[in-house]
């Protein structure tokens, strides 16, 4: 670590050479990569990267010759290694996991990529009133409205499943002090059934919540490693963060949308790629299915409600109440004549090779008669 910086080591190699300097000091950089003193000879770095894969260019700033790399104390290498060691095992599945990751996509809704620096704004939503409902679909609040603005998230964008940043209170304990090694938010993604209920989403969602544990959590530099983690969407665009208290959350990385779930529903949004009437849309949105859904546990996700009742009937009644009375005593035929004599020189009909005013297309089909 340099100046709060991580770099990864890939390789070492031992030289000849003993330049006395105190360990972790760069004595040169070169073509050849960076030489650093140790307590005893002197070793080469050919690369550098960041966790991410970036490599360190020769004459990178803040690795400039005299540069010490910093040393970690005994208590912080011996956490590190106790949490590799754990976390280890379950590589193969978190690359699995990041390789094959689908982000929710916001479609027209969003920005697809940040315009200048985020700019974070939240809304606050009170969730009292489904508290007791949400809560004994599983006997977990969290359970339940986690699944509740899944199954609204994969009715909106018509995706059964998708990734998204997921982090808890435990995980975040886990890796206090060591976010730079370790992440603290891992890809979520569960399956939901749109023909099934919020039940179901419910025990889908406490089976992936139980995996996601198990798995605990995988090293930042896991995509630098990884040929097959190189151009693939490693970034998300929705994220949730589970914790008691949400005024304490930050919005997850790189994400457009953070919902927290806590004493209330937290959704943090990032303005300069969602607008707060499309937050405010979907906030209401969400609360409308999430009513229907806990009304009928077995309701197809696939057809919950995203209007109130009221806009319903504007939207899909009112609107299409396009029937007039017209004068029953006479036939079509003779209407037409009516309005031919009316406005004969108006267009009747537009069509891609041409037009025709009435009074030419009644002519026309007097021929036809």
């Amino acid at each position: 670590v340099v100046d709060g910086t991580m770099w990864v080591v890939p390789v070492a190699e031992v030289l000849n050479e003993r330049s006395g300097h105190a360990p972790g000091t760069i004595v040169r950089q070169n073509g050849a990569g960076f030489v650093v003193a140790t307590g005893s000879n002197d070793v080469l770095l050919p690369r550098l990267t960041q966790p991410g894969g970036r490599l360190a260019h020769p004459v990178e700033p803040g690795l400039a010759t005299g540069v010490r790399f910093v040393k970690l104390v005994d208590a912080l290498g011996a956490r590190l290694t106790t949490l590799s060691d754990a976390v280890a095992r379950h590589e193969g599945f978190w690359v699995g996991r990041l390789a094959t990751a689908e982000p929710f996509d916001f479609a027209g809704l969003a920005q697809s990529v940040p315009v200048g620096p985020p700019a974070f704004a939240h809304v606050d939503v009170a969730m009292q009133d489904v508290t007791d409902r949400a809560s004994a679909i599983t006997g977990n609040l969290d359970d339940g409205l986690l699944a509740g603005l899944l199954a609204y998230f994969a009715r909106l964008g018509d995706r059964p499943a998708f990734a998204c940043a997921y982090t808890d209170s435990h995980l975040l304990n886990t890796v206090a002090g060591v976010e730079q090694w370790f992440s603290a938010y891992l890809p979520m993604r569960v399956d939901l059934a749109l023909d099934e209920g919020l039940r179901s989403a419910c025990e889908r969602v406490q089976a992936e919540r139980r995996q996601l544990r198990t798995k605990g959590t995988f090293t930042t530099d896991v995509i630098g490693r990884y040929p097959q983690l190189k151009g693939s969407p490693s970034t998300v665009t929705l994220g949730f963060v589970l914790v008691p208290d949400v005024s304490m959350a930050a919005p997850a990385p790189d994400c457009a949308l953070t919902v927290v779930i806590g004493d209330r529903l937290r959704w943090i949004y990032d303005r300069t790629r969602l607008s707060t009437e499309v937050v405010s849309r979907m906030i209401e949105q969400f609360r409308v299915s999430f009513a229907a859904a806990l009304n009928d546990l077995d309701h197809p996700l696939a057809t919950l409600p995203l209007l109130p009742e009221q806009e319903w009937r504007t939207s899909i009644e009112d609107w299409n109440a396009t029937r007039r009375a017209y004068d029953t005593s006479v036939c079509v035929h003779q209407l037409f004549e009516a309005q031919v004599a009316r406005t004969p020189d108006a267009l009747a009909v537009v069509a891609s090779d041409g037009a025709l005013t009435y009074r030419t297309l009644d002519a026309r089909a007097n021929q036809l008669a």
